[in-house]
């Protein structure tokens, strides 16, 4: 279809093929990143337009070594991205004081961005196109449709700073009376006077609203600080 509209077989390697598929990648990749951008997250526009754009060259290269030489393997350099774009997936996750863990959606887009370009790169540009629209549409649509499943749900993950380690045991003493089921908990005492810190993984016996839980249990007596994680 895009050789009879652009008049190139652009499937074959040459000077065409080459602009379109770096052109394809540039876009395909800051679409992505805008997303992230947007939202403020460490991996943006720029990351995004390079992991693919490099991934592309690679998938290129391979092709190319191929045609000059004959005889190599066109997928073993793209097979070393799709391994390797992890040290950037692990740089974009980070566990924030309140053990919460940050960053793992975008790795996962990260490797879905380099997988994307490989296919731009081996000329697979309407796989690589349906799976850039599929990829907004999970990192948009399903986004908000998790959170509004998560508001709701009878499970809780909780970070909480206690006033000292009686304010601990009463919280605790308080979920049973409640009848709330702790799954899992641990907690550190502050190097800094009494404060205690822990996270907590309840369970409720129906679904509830997070907010509202939220509130409830952060009035509870010695509770300094409060977060869903």
């Amino acid at each position: 279809m895009l050789e009879g509209i652009l008049g190139t077989n652009l499937i074959q390697l040459d000077v065409w093929s080459i602009l379109f598929r770096i052109g394809f990648a540039v876009c395909a990749g800051g679409v992505l990143g805008m997303e992230r951008a947007l939202k403020r997250h460490a991996a943006g526009f720029r990351t995004y337009i390079l992991v693919c754009l490099g991934a592309t060259l690679v998938m290129m290269t391979g092709q190319f070594i191929n045609q000059t030489f004959g005889g190599t393997d066109v997928t073993r350099l793209g097979a070393q991205v799709i391994s390797g774009i992890g040290f950037l997936g692990v740089g974009s996750i980070i566990i924030t004081g309140g053990n919460r863990v940050r960053g793992l959606t975008t790795a996962a887009e990260l490797w879905a961005a380099a997988c994307m370009g490989l296919a731009i790169g081996a000329g697979f540009y309407f796989g690589a196109f349906v799976t850039c629209v599929v990829i907004l549409i999970v990192m948009t649509v399903f986004s908000r449709l998790q959170s509004r499943v998560a508001a709701v749900s009878a499970n809780f993950a909780l970070y909480i700073i206690f006033a000292s380690v009686e304010a601990l045991n009463d919280f605790i003493i308080m979920l049973n009376e409640k009848k709330i089921q702790v799954e899992e908990f641990g907690v550190n005492e502050s190097q800094h006077g009494s404060l205690v810190n822990g996270h907590f993984y309840l369970r409720f016996s129906r679904k509830r609203r997070h907010d509202a839980v939220l509130k409830e249990l952060g009035e509870s007596a010695g509770v300094l600080y409060m977060q869903e994680i």
